[in-house]
């Protein structure tokens, strides 16, 4: 057998199907499945199978498990983790959705959330800074007196 020469274009040749589908990210949504989603205004997570089975079938957040209407009964989608009963799975995770308007809803409060962190974070450094220059200033006497009421 001859030795091909290993040029640019040979090395960035996928080396499998790209066509195939998940090849590249198992987590992507099949193309029937992700239509579906549009059509009826569905934002899609990937839930843990675990946590969904531990509080018998509901989401602590309010996920609901996606199951397909007409479960796909070909060997290639149980092969990709869609089982035959409907659910679409991958690994411990199983494919879950909310209305757009919840998931955004869901979104505004983990911002606000996140929000408050910063800000409480913010002012606890502060707080320690004024510490601080109390106690290199020696007025750590002073500042005995009102512990407990820093808030």
């Amino acid at each position: 057998m001859k030795k091909q020469k290993i040029t640019k274009e040979l090395f960035n040749k996928p080396k499998f199907n790209v066509e195939a589908p998940f090849a590249l990210d198992p987590f992507s949504l099949p193309p029937d499945v992700k239509e579906e989603f549009e059509k009826k205004g569905w934002t899609p997570r990937w839930l843990n199978a675990d946590t969904i089975i531990t509080n018998s079938g509901y989401h602590p957040k309010g996920w609901q498990v996606f199951k397909r209407e007409t479960p796909k009964k070909d060997s290639q989608s149980f092969l990709f983790g869609s089982d035959p009963d409907g659910y679409i799975r991958r690994g411990k995770s199983i494919l879950g959705y909310k209305t757009n308007e919840d998931a955004s809803k869901h979104k505004k409060y983990l911002r606000h959330i996140a929000n408050e962190q910063k800000f409480e974070n913010l002012r606890r450094k502060e707080k320690e800074k004024m510490k601080q220059m109390l106690i290199d200033q020696k007025m750590d006497e002073i500042m005995s007196v009102h512990e407990g009421y820093e808030d």
